[in-house]
């Protein structure tokens, strides 16, 4: 909470969603310029991010039109794990929806009821 009040410039939250197991919580650690000691990620095909995870500290930029702000990521638990209901799916996918100004959707291991997978959580 501390870290919300501190900052004095605009927040950019940046959330990642998608399928469990392929990847979210490594392209996030890329972004934020982890390769080790950012969010935790798995060894195996077992998930490992468990509810939402924000980025203890904001990364600091500048916008193109020269506007500084603060970027903060948020990791979510990823859909379709064998130990979630689709009604916890669909909770997860609308909170990180509804927490960020820009969303990122990793489709990586699509199958072919994907499409009703989505309009499932929508």
């Amino acid at each position: 909470r501390k870290v919300l009040n501190d900052l004095l410039v605009p927040i950019v939250v940046v959330g990642i969603s998608g399928w469990y197991s392929t990847g979210k919580s490594s392209l996030l650690n890329c972004l934020i310029g982890k390769n080790a000691g950012g969010f935790p990620v798995g060894e195996n095909c077992e998930p490992c991010t468990a509810g939402m995870w924000l980025w203890g500290a904001p990364i600091w930029t500048t916008m193109p039109d020269g506007q500084e702000v603060a970027v903060l990521f948020v990791d979510c638990e990823g859909l379709g794990a064998t130990h979630n209901t689709e009604t916890i799916d669909a909770q997860m996918f609308s909170l990180i929806l509804l927490l960020s100004s820009h969303i990122l959707f990793n489709s990586g291991k699509m199958e072919d009821t994907w499409p009703e997978h989505l309009s499932a959580l929508s």
